[in-house]
């Protein structure tokens, strides 16, 4: 009948997207943002109170969550293949490179600033995910959500204060060591980087999370020396059980804030889903001032809140959308059928 052809249209979600009254996708990436936030922590701590190289600890983190993934798939004993189809291992491959300049950026990013200024800088990804998403995914743009976005990168120009547009010299942190426009720079490229991640992982639903993780983390692991001789870092050995323990806690977190990730984008569209990535700027503004002691900008604090402002507005967007675009595919209810005099 009529109904059951246009059921037929709507096509049908996985029954673990329908969780949480259809939000578990947002759950998941709200979930992923406390993971991260705490990651980014300790990354900060580590770069900068005990020196550590942000690549080394890229190789450290990688390291942890291969053995990790290899432990699964030894005990999954063959059911799931770390080798992923072959339709999707170019995929796989692309998200493993931007993946490795995304999170050797943005760990730099924050062995040079304030851990606030550092992931507000990060935190382009989401504009830059909404744009590649318009453009490569077809994801529509109303001229609200551009506006929000150019909002979004004023805020972070706040932030970074470029000295080209007139803004005063910061006094750098005593253990940056290379300019805040440079730092800027590379912030910039790995927000756009990780950007295309999000999209990338939304194009493979039908693998496996941990295969998609595990690639990322053998990858990260491989790439971290080569980074390190790149940039003339020497590898720095943690001393004492502290510097240890952190590095541990990088790994327990950043893998469970992959995975909590990989999931969200396979139940939630690219745009929505990485806005719940915003409450990462309440926790780097908390862990600044609580934790670390760092004075705030009065320009960082403005700019992190329109930034704040305009990512929770893009995502609000994009949901009432979302709803009104499934509306319009959901099947008109049966009507009841008439006779000639129009009673029932």
């Amino acid at each position: 009948d009529s109904h059951s052809r246009g059921s037929d249209m709507v096509a049908e979600e996985p029954i673990e997207a329908k969780m949480c009254g259809g939000a578990i996708g947002l759950v998941m990436m709200a979930l992923s943002a406390l993971a991260f936030s705490i990651m980014s922590m300790l990354v900060h701590l580590l770069t900068t109170e005990y020196a550590i190289p942000a690549f080394e600890l890229v190789g450290l983190r990688g390291a942890f969550g291969a053995s990790v993934g290899a432990i699964f798939f030894v005990c999954s004993r063959g059911s799931v293949s770390v080798f992923a189809p072959p339709a999707a291992r170019w995929i796989l491959l692309r998200r493993c490179l931007f993946g490795i300049c995304g999170i050797s950026s943005n760990w730099y990013v924050l062995s040079q600033l304030p851990i606030g200024d550092a992931t507000v800088i990060i935190f382009m990804a989401p504009v830059f995910t909404a744009i590649f998403a318009n453009v490569f995914m077809g994801e529509t743009m109303t001229q609200a959500e551009v506006g929000l976005m150019m909002l979004s990168t004023f805020g972070v120009l706040l932030v970074a204060r470029p000295t080209v547009l007139g803004f005063e010299g910061d006094p750098p942190p005593s253990y940056a060591t290379s300019p805040r426009s440079v730092v800027f720079a590379i912030g910039i490229v790995g927000a756009s980087c990780s950007a295309m991640t999000n999209l990338l992982v939304r194009q493979l639903t039908d693998v496996h999370a941990m295969v998609t993780i595990t690639w990322l983390f053998i990858s990260n692991t491989l790439s971290a020396p080569l980074l390190l001789y790149a940039f003339r870092m020497h590898p720095v050995t943690p001393s004492g059980v502290n510097p240890w323990l952190c590095v541990l806690g990088i790994g327990l977190v950043g893998f469970a804030g992959q995975g909590f990730k990989t999931l969200g984008l396979k139940w939630e569209k690219a745009g929505p889903g990485t806005m719940m990535r915003n409450l990462d700027l309440f926790f780097a503004f908390t862990y600044q001032y609580f934790i670390f002691n760092e004075p705030m900008h009065t320009l960082s604090v403005v700019g992190a809140g329109l930034t704040l402002v305009s990512s929770i507005g893009v995502g609000v967007l994009k949901l009432q959308r979302k709803r009104t675009e499934k509306a319009r595919k959901s099947p008109a209810p049966n009507s009841s059928v008439l006779t000639a005099d129009g009673s029932p």
